[in-house]
């Protein structure tokens, strides 16, 4: 189990040593290296077991965030907030290219919204802006335990019944839907090469000939692949990552502020740890 939760919150621009912007850095590419190092170790665990999983916790806050190329590190502008919503985009878009690459090796990717959670992240983050005193509003009013908000993170790492080896977005212990942004394969697959580039000089060359291409959705259909193949896996969600593999059932996710009942089958809706 590898539960990738490390993260920054709320802080000014700042280049880290590497020469990243600080969220991006932090709450996106220690993750994505920090995987990508230890995914040998998991396949010879999902081998042996038939079940790993991969938590990527990212945050409700995604949904603000932006995927802009050429202001990946605030080269044409920059907020604090902004730049934390876009370091949790990443993640979910991380969850999906990262699933389409472990497809059928019995790992399971998931992302998640832990809720708001009494930690000292905030404090850490906007300490020097008015943003504090609402930080410390929310944390004496209807924030969660940092017990509570490991909830949703546990119940993906162990649940038995997720072991779908597919990627879902989860909130509250249930399942979410996805913005289309963070769905955009092509988008995902653009952001994967970026965080490649950087980060190869710390990957094995073993790790980097396996996982550093990017996969095209550009490219021709070979000889034998129909129109109607490549349609049929746009309508389904192949390449988002959201076609399950093995025959698994694939209910519709419920919609963000609808909690829709699932069968056995399906993904669950009770908080189990």
């Amino acid at each position: 189990i590898l539960i990738n939760n490390a993260g920054i919150f709320g802080h000014p621009q700042v280049m880290t040593e590497d020469g990243n912007e600080s969220h991006f850095q932090v709450n996106h590419l220690g993750h994505f290296l920090l995987t990508l190092e230890l995914l040998p170790i998991m396949l010879d665990t999902a081998t042996s077991t038939g079940d790993c999983r991969i938590v990527i916790v990212s945050s409700l806050m995604y949904n603000s965030g932006q995927f802009v190329p050429d202001n990946m590190n605030g080269e044409q502008s920059y907020g604090r907030i902004a730049f934390y919503g876009h370091s949790k985009l990443y993640n979910v878009m991380h969850g999906y290219a990262l699933q389409r690459r472990l497809q059928n090796f019995g790992i399971t990717v998931s992302s998640l919204h832990p809720g708001h959670a009494k930690t000292e992240i905030g404090e850490k983050g906007v300490a020097d802006s008015w943003m504090i005193y609402l930080w410390k509003a929310g944390k004496k009013t209807f924030f969660k335990t940092p017990q509570q908000g490991a909830v949703t993170a546990i119940n993906c790492a162990v649940n038995p019944e997720l072991n779908k080896q597919q990627h879902y977005y989860y909130g509250e212990c249930r399942v979410k839907t996805p913005s289309m942004l963070s769905m955009n394969a092509e988008l995902q697959e653009q952001l994967w090469e970026i965080s490649i580039n950087i980060v190869k000089d710390w990957i094995t060359p073993e790790i980097l000939e396996k996982y550093g291409s990017r996969i095209d959705f550009t490219k021709p259909k070979v000889d034998g692949e129909s129109t109607q193949n490549q349609e049929e896996e746009e309508e389904t969600g192949g390449d988002t990552g959201e076609t399950p593999p093995n025959n698994l059932p694939s209910d519709p996710p419920p919609s963000e502020d609808i909690e829709v009942e699932k069968n056995e089958d399906s993904s669950p809706v009770e908080e189990k740890v």
